[in-house]
């Protein structure tokens, strides 16, 4: 492996353990009466975050497994053009998020869309 692969992997997993983290947070502070719709907002994020990670992680995984991204096929650019709308919505929702779990989707959603975005700028 490269360097850059090692780089990827450590993003990858950044965002999966940040998403983890969130998702605690959000069971810890789901029951507060106060500000439900904000709790809902962090929700939201948590579940585009993850979303989007699980994606990237299959993305990858087809292309390790197939050799490329066959010069940006269509299931390529679907996946790319799906994962930057998935991190870039868990960065909007998770800025009118509450508690920890929003700064912990927002961390993870920037990780998240540089990759995706650097994805789409390779082809």
């Amino acid at each position: 492996m490269t360097l850059f692969s090692y780089f990827i992997t450590l993003v990858v997993l950044a965002a999966g353990v940040l998403a983890y983290f969130g998702w605690r947070d959000w069971v810890a502070n789901r029951a507060q009466a106060e500000s439900r719709w904000r709790n809902t907002l962090t929700l939201a994020a948590l579940v585009l975050l993850s979303t989007t990670t699980l994606l990237f992680i299959g993305y990858a995984g087809h292309n390790a497994a197939v050799g490329g991204d066959r010069a940006g096929s269509a299931i390529s650019l679907l996946c790319i053009r799906s994962g930057n709308y998935l991190s870039l919505g868990a960065i909007v929702l998770s800025l009118g998020g509450k508690g920890r779990g929003r700064w912990l989707a927002l961390t993870g959603g920037c990780f998240i869309f540089v990759l995706w975005f650097a994805q789409g700028m390779s082809l």
